[in-house]
């Protein structure tokens, strides 16, 4: 699973209906907070993906039927609080 790639301090499961075949979780260690999305079909995914873009939040990473953005953070850089989701 994505959240096994960091520690995190505390993981809740959030349903947020954004599209069909799309699931939300919420990831958080210390002060990060990240928003996991895995997508269900191509169709969610590009979905998803168009959102973020459109987003005017912060950074995000995804690959194949996932994305992780963050969605508050501390003293790390974005890059610095993504690096361990690109392995």
């Amino acid at each position: 699973m994505v959240a096994s790639l960091r520690t995190n301090g505390s993981f809740e499961d959030h349903n947020f209906n954004r599209a069909k075949d799309t699931w939300v979780f919420k990831s958080q260690k210390q002060e990060m907070t990240f928003e996991i999305v895995a997508y269900g079909s191509e169709d969610a995914r590009s979905a998803g993906i168009k959102t973020l873009d459109e987003c005017c939040r912060t950074a995000y990473f995804a690959k194949n039927f996932y994305a992780v953005e963050i969605v508050a953070f501390g003293s790390d850089s974005a890059d610095a609080a993504l690096a361990p989701f690109r392995r």
